[in-house]
């Protein structure tokens, strides 16, 4: 098995930088690609400077390494901005539920109980993956971005829990 040399991984990095890849995963992810690739070609019996201009070759322009960068952005965006329209959505029905929840409550008519926790749990059902996925992947999350809400929630469903007779 042939290894770079921490020399050869520097020039594919700033070969790769001077393209302007943007996303820094996919950047990580190109230089990951060409060093095994490269790799790979050294193991066919060419040395570093053949292998790699085989590889930039084969990897084509610099044109569609950038269109790969484009698709890559505008992946990552739709995905989230689905999760995004999914927590408005959750947040807007919970809330229009809770408001007909309240007036059952007002009008004292049935079930106007179960309705208020089941106005509680939808947003929360959907919320919580997508809060907890959108803070997860945030590079500059901390802990406690996911630990601060765990309380209020455990709170607010175990006492609506406990008031209905579910616990």
């Amino acid at each position: 098995m042939y290894e770079l040399s921490p020399q050869d991984v520097n020039q594919i990095s700033h070969d790769i930088s001077r393209l302007e890849i943007n996303f820094s995963h996919l950047a990580d992810d190109l230089i990951d690609h060409f060093c095994c690739d490269v790799e790979h070609e050294m193991m066919k019996g060419f040395d570093f400077s053949e292998a790699y201009e085989k590889v930039k070759r084969k990897m084509g322009s610099l044109r569609r390494l950038r269109e790969i960068q484009e698709a890559t952005l505008y992946a990552v965006d739709s995905k989230y901005r689905k999760m995004k329209n999914m927590m408005k959505i959750s947040g807007i029905a919970g809330t229009i539920i809770l408001a007909f929840a309240s007036l059952f409550k007002i009008m004292h008519w049935p079930g106007a109980g179960r309705a208020i926790l089941i106005s509680l749990l939808f947003p929360y059902a959907v919320y919580s993956p997508v809060y907890l996925s959108i803070t997860r992947k945030d590079p500059n999350h901390s802990i406690c971005h996911i630990i601060i809400p765990l309380p209020y929630f455990f709170c607010l469903f175990s006492s609506q829990l406990s008031r209905h007779g579910f616990l």
